[in-house]
Order: structure tokens, then sequence, then C-alpha cells
């Protein structure tokens, strides 16, 4: 009898044993579960205030771009300064500049001023003619003075020549009868002598 007892006593030890066990480490795991998740973003010991060495080297860089940035931007805007002082200083001067003009009359001085211009064009003149030929044809008729006569470069076989006399002249050259038939004269337009290719007829 007494060992029948023995050894259900010593089975319900082993059951409490084994239920006590059980138990425990049921609520051990249910602290571990339960336990804060520790802070990923807790800056380790010994680097509290301690930057970063590639962000403290981008920040410098920055630092100095803005400055560099800063500088030229008031170098340029001195210049610009300087430059519109000097500017209106010149504006200035030109528009106090005085003109004069002479107003002693005498032919007896060395010094003459040139008289005004009158500049034709003669076209669709006989091949072979000279500027001599025109020349010597407008002095026998009443023009005294050719200051300039020169032939120009024509697209056709035709001549053309550009003709130089006093102003005072001009009104002789507008008279159609001075000129042979089929000649064609008029006031020369210098914007036309740009063309290389030659002047038309």
């Amino acid at each position: 009898m007494e060992t029948i007892m023995d050894f259900i006593n010593n089975k319900l030890e082993i059951l409490i044993t084994k239920q006590v066990k059980k138990t425990l480490e049921n609520e051990k795991g249910e602290r571990i579960y339960n336990r804060p998740e520790e802070n990923t973003n807790t800056q380790k010991p010994g680097t509290h205030g301690r930057q970063d060495p590639q962000q403290r080297e981008t920040e410098n860089v920055k630092r100095t771009t803005d400055s560099t940035t800063t500088n030229t931007e008031r170098a340029i805007e001195e210049t610009e300064n300087e430059e519109n002082e000097s500017w209106a200083t010149v504006a200035k001067r030109r528009r106090n500049a005085p003109i004069i003009l002479g107003t002693k009359q005498s032919n007896d001085e060395e010094l003459q001023p040139e008289g005004k211009t009158a500049w034709l064009y003669i076209g669709k003149v006989r091949n072979g003619t000279t500027g001599k030929n025109v020349k010597d044809y407008l002095m026998k008729n009443g023009i005294k003075e050719i200051k300039e006569c020169e032939m120009l470069k024509t697209e056709g076989h035709m001549k053309a020549f550009k003709i130089g006399i006093p102003f005072e002249a001009l009104q002789i050259t507008e008279n159609p009868d001075l000129w042979p038939e089929g000649i064609i004269v008029r006031r020369f337009s210098f914007r036309r002598q740009r063309n290389n290719k030659g002047v038309p007829l």
C-alpha cells in the first residue's frame, strides 16, 4: 500500500514540477515580447554633438561657394558702376565740346574750305569711252571744274561713270539738252556702290 502511495506522490511531484516550469517559461516569454524596442537612433557613447565628416565637408563647400558668388556679384556691380560713371563723364564732355564754324571771308589765305560737291551717275555710255572723254565733254558744255571722274564696274558691255562737280554747277546738268540721246544721268547713290557685281545700267 505504501509503495503505491509513494508512486502516486512521485508522479504528482513530477507533474507539478513540469507545470511550474512551463508556467515560468510562459511568463518569461511574455516579458520578452512586451519589452520596449531599443531606440536605433540613440547616439553611440562619445559621439554626442560630433558631426559626420562628409556632411561637414559638404557644408564647407556650400559656404565657400556662397562666399565666392557674393564676391563675384559685388565685383560685377562695382565694374558696372565704374563703367556707367566713365560713360556719363565722356558723354557729358562730348555734349559740352563746342563746335566752331569759321566766318572769316578771304581769298588770299592758304587755308580755304572745300566747296560742296554734287555727285552724278552717268550711265549707258558707249563702250570705249574714257574718263577723259567725259571730263572734256562737260568742260566744253559749261562745267569748268571736274573734281572727280571714276569709271564704274558694270554688268554689261556699256560703261558708267561717277562724276563729282561743284554744287553750283548742278543746275546745268539738269538740262536734258546737255546730254546725248540715250544717256542716263541721275544723282549718285553711294549705297549701290557696295555691290561688287557692278551697277546695273
